[in-house]
């Protein structure tokens, strides 16, 4: 089972109608171990196909696939109620509705043949206006109150009616509907038109309903996202309301992305709607375990980029497998104990297809293990592409360990347009997103936000702060006593500056001693950091984890006069007929004062001027305005850089799947050899293509006569040195 949930809900209309059991337990296999986690059925499945005219087939196959499995953890359900006929084939006229009694009931007949004690997800299927508004909303309250499911949606209702129901929820203090269920796609139908085989009056996703998610923090699912195999299969026609010059011009621009992108056109619209803001969860239904892995793979597209490329194939991947070859093949630290490494390994065997497929087989456990230690022909992936070879199952998991991964994202700091988007390495092969699911310990890329804490509360950059190892007594009695790598200036005294462009931990400390966790804790939130953080003194040194969107987005209010901005992928939806309907801007936090802003500007150009980030002049040549910081982890675990111009803010992380896949040394385990190169193969590609229209001598905008400190301008301060040690003084090979 991959680690990365897909961004959609599996459809499950059909199960044990029209797709028996058997073949829709194939699929709900095949989807837990693709990383699969919400299940969406109904009560009403799918009476309309059942000889009994009733419903309660879908929940039936899905409740003793549950039983069966025992996963019933690993996976969130979905269901409904209010469409059911309560007499066969009795819809439209004779159905269940959303009174007390009926919902209070269902619930319970549903969670029977699920076979579970609760759902994650309960939902009113169609509006029934025999019922007040309040009335519903203290119906579906009350099952959660009850524990009979964690959250309540709206299906097919209008975007008003939820406003009004969460309203009323609010005033009584019980909970409100979280989600809206609605029919959307990439193709729109004429507005007013009545389209084939859509039943529910409200049933389409409207501007209204997408406003009122995106204010209210509601959830929306899309069904129906690939309008029942129309884009693809020329035998399924789209509806009538579908054809009009608005769909033409659509289908000839899916047609071109979908060339360019080597991807199906269905792959395309369920990519687009995950990109959109904000995002949808497409409901996918599917007849097969192939048109399942097809959707999969679109819901977590990533755009591959050759600096990425470049870097990791060319210089750092060769040069983790000369060390891995020294260990004997093992891609594990020598740091871990042999006990860790057959742990590790031992979750890779049962997370496999291979046994998977063998205990759908009958086999035992033994007889499985066995397979892994012979050897096999098969086809593994590598940066030249699939290769023919020979070796046993166990040396594959192994192999695959150590390819190293990375995320990479860019932005315009002004406007938060997404640039450029690499999720991992490789789309086809890993369809983990490092860029907004990824959680890593952060390193040294943390110090910034700390030393704008400083600005905040008065420092200068020039500050001077006695250079030595100090302990720190804390509020619950314990003491900290923070390393460092840096050996230089020990017992003088040194400037705040020069504390974060040689990434200095004593200096780090020290500041952080004068402010409190909880309040920098409070301030990395405010950077947009959403992950759990601890709040404590070692947090200033990269203890939480964040994502690279996370860091990316943070570190734009550098340039930015202190204003954070979100990034955005959507920026506008048109109609049909190509008029604008909608447009969206960034949400933007203000976080910094432009005075403690413009000082973070200067110390940060510094640290790429003269500090840890040098090599992006002295390797690169690149010459243009710069700032930046580079990020490294115990044990070299993880690598980051984060670096700016005027006018583009991004990141990028390398690193193992597994925390214990790392370089040794620092030779190439620091954040200067492991990340930086890609943001600086990056940058030369970008300004070095006229086209794009970036140039490099375009300024910071800094007020005029701006001074961080009186004697900002000190050459002494300008060492450069690397964060730990210099690469070439522990290895002759220069990736570079």
């Amino acid at each position: 089972m991959t680690d990365a949930h897909p961004r959609m809900a599996l459809g499950t209309m059909h199960f044990g109608t029209r797709l028996s059991a058997t073949q829709s337990r194939e699929i709900l296999d095949a989807y837990l171990d693709l990383g699969g986690q919400w299940i969406d059925t109904a009560n009403c499945y799918a009476f309309w196909g059942a000889e009994s005219g009733l419903g309660g087939q879908s929940e039936t196959v899905i409740g003793q696939w549950l039983a069966d499995r025992g996963v019933r953890d690993q996976v969130r359900i979905s269901t409904k109620v209010g469409a059911e006929p309560t007499r066969p084939h009795g819809f439209p006229a004779a159905v269940e509705g959303l009174g007390r009694e009926t919902v209070n009931q269902a619930i319970r007949d549903s969670l029977q043949r699920l076979q579970t004690e609760r759902v994650d997800m309960y939902w009113a299927h169609m509006e029934d206006r025999e019922q007040s508004v309040a009335d519903v909303a203290e119906t579906f309250g009350d099952l959660v109150e009850q524990g009979l499911t964690a959250r309540i949606g709206l299906s097919n209702h209008p975007a008003w009616y939820a406003a009004a129901a969460n309203v009323h929820a609010q005033q009584r203090g019980s909970a409100g509907f979280s989600a809206l269920q609605l029919r959307e796609s990439y193709l729109h139908p004429r507005p007013d038109i009545p389209v084939e085989g859509e039943d529910h009056p409200h049933g389409m996703m409207t501007i209204e309903s997408k406003d009122l998610a995106e204010r209210c923090g509601l959830d929306l699912w899309a069904y129906t996202p690939l309008l029942t195999g129309a884009y693809e299969h020329p035998e399924r026609p789209l509806p009538e309301a579908y054809r009009h010059p608005g769909t033409d011009k659509r289908l000839t621009a899916l047609r071109t992305w979908s060339e360019r992108l080597a991807m199906k056109p269905s792959q395309v619209v369920l990519a687009l709607l995950n990109a959109q803001q904000p995002t949808i969860t497409p409901i996918v239904g599917v007849s097969s375990v192939a048109q399942l892995t097809d959707a999969v793979k679109a819901t977590r597209f990533s755009l591959p980029e050759e600096a990425v490329e470049e870097h990791l194939a060319g210089h750092l991947q060769p040069a983790f497998d000369r060390e891995r070859r020294a260990r004997g093949g093992d891609p594990f630290s020598t740091s871990i104990s042999a006990d860790q490494r057959k742990k590790i390994l031992e979750r890779a065997i049962r997370q496999s297809e291979r046994w998977r497929l063998g205990k759908e087989d009958g086999l035992s456990d033994s007889e499985i293990r066995a397979q892994f230690d012979r050897k096999t022909k098969m086809q593994v992936w590598s940066w030249r592409g699939q290769r023919d070879t020979v070796m046993t199952p166990l040396d594959s998991i192994r192999y695959m360990k150590g390819i190293l991964r990375s995320g990479f994202v860019a932005m315009n700091p002004h406007n938060g347009h997404v640039l450029a988007y690499v999720g991992d390495i490789n789309f086809s092969q890993f369809q983990y997103d490092m860029v907004s699911d990824g959680r890593r310990q952060t390193g040294s890329i943390i110090k910034p936000f700390l030393y704008s804490q400083s600005m905040i509360d008065g420092a200068s950059p020039c500050d001077q702060v006695l250079h030595v190892q100090r302990t720190y007594r804390l509020d619950n009695g314990q003491t900290w006593t923070p390393r460092n790598t840096n050996h230089r200036r020990v017992g003088e005294m040194v400037s705040i500056q020069w504390g974060l462009q040689n990434s200095d931990n004593w200096v780090t400390a020290e500041l952080m001693s004068r402010t409190s966790p909880g309040t920098f804790k409070r301030l990395l939130e405010s950077y947009g950091l959403r992950g759990p953080i601890e709040a404590t003194m070692a947090m200033s040194l990269g203890t939480p984890e964040a994502t690279v969107g996370e860091m990316v987005s943070g570190y734009t209010p550098f340039v930015n006069d202190g204003v954070r901005v979100d990034p955005i992928l959507v920026t506008q939806i048109e109609d049909m007929h190509g008029n604008i309907v909608a447009t969206f801007a960034p949400k933007m936090t203000e976080v910094l004062t432009a005075d403690a802003a413009h000082k973070m500007l200067y110390m940060l150009q510094n640290v790429v001027n003269g500090g840890t980030g040098g090599r992006l002049r002295s390797s690169f040549g690149l010459q243009m305005p710069l700032g930046g910081k580079t990020g490294t982890t115990q044990n070299n675990s993880d690598t980051w850089f984060m670096g700016f111009t005027p006018d583009l803010v991004a990141g990028c992380w390398v690193g193992g799947e597994e925390r214990s896949v790392r370089f040794n040394s620092m030779a190439f385990g620091q954040g200067a050899a492991g990340a930086l190169p890609i943001f600086g193969k990056f940058l030369k590609k970008v300004y070095g293509d006229s086209k794009l229209g970036y140039l490099s001598n375009i300024p910071f905008q800094l007020p005029e006569g701006f001074s961080p400190c009186y004697d900002a301008g000190n050459s002494d301060e300008a060492v450069e040195i690397y964060e730990g040690v210099n690469p070439d003084s522990t290895s002759s090979y220069s990736p570079f």
